[in-house]
């Protein structure tokens, strides 16, 4: 009888086993057929805030970000003078939101910063992540981190020295989900 009882006993952790293998298997199967355009995605959003001085001021910052609907997390570094967002993955993003978001609050957005998680950036000029498409230029970068070129997104007179850069990234997407980034 006791014999017998181990067998089964051995019998049932055997089972086990080759199930947690299987999964296990199956699992690793599952991660190796997902496409590189699911794997990338916006990680964080660093954005440069002109006038940060004091913790009040970081705050009041903080807090208008995280009025806008697609943000999860505000991180603020007051002696960097910038504002570390982690978006919702389930949400619309608009980089332009975030951006108002700084400017409600009554600072100005010196730069904005998308770091891409996943893979590593792919040689091409139009990359299309969350419904926005992004035209890259200067691609001689190997880095996962591009900064948005726009008025929205930069001090007026850096804007303005760019000024012939829109019209090379008329091929990607429309005007309205469309942001030109240059490789940080």
């Amino acid at each position: 009888m006791f014999f017998s009882l181990s067998l089964l006993r051995l019998f049932r952790s055997w089972n086990k086993y080759i199930f947690m293998r299987r999964l296990l298997f199956s699992l690793l199967l599952l991660g190796m057929f997902t496409s590189p355009s699911q794997a990338q995605q916006v990680e964080q959003v660093t954005i440069g805030v002109n006038g940060l001085h004091c913790s009040a001021c970081s705050f009041t910052v903080e807090k208008s970000l995280m009025k806008v609907d697609f943000v999860s997390v505000v991180m603020m570094d007051l002696n960097d003078r910038i504002a570390r967002v982690i978006l919702n993955d389930a949400e619309e993003t608009d980089f332009h939101k975030l951006a108002k978001a700084v400017t409600d609050a009554g600072y100005s957005v010196r730069d904005v910063v998308v770091t891409l998680g996943g893979q590593s950036k792919e040689d091409q000029s139009c990359l299309t992540i969350d419904n926005n498409n992004f035209c890259l230029i200067d691609l001689k970068s190997d880095s996962n981190e591009f900064r948005l070129i726009d008025k929205d997104f930069m001090p007026k007179k850096e804007f303005k020295k760019m000024q012939d850069i829109p019209a090379a990234c008329s091929s990607c997407g429309t005007d309205k989900n469309r942001y030109i980034a240059q490789w940080f």
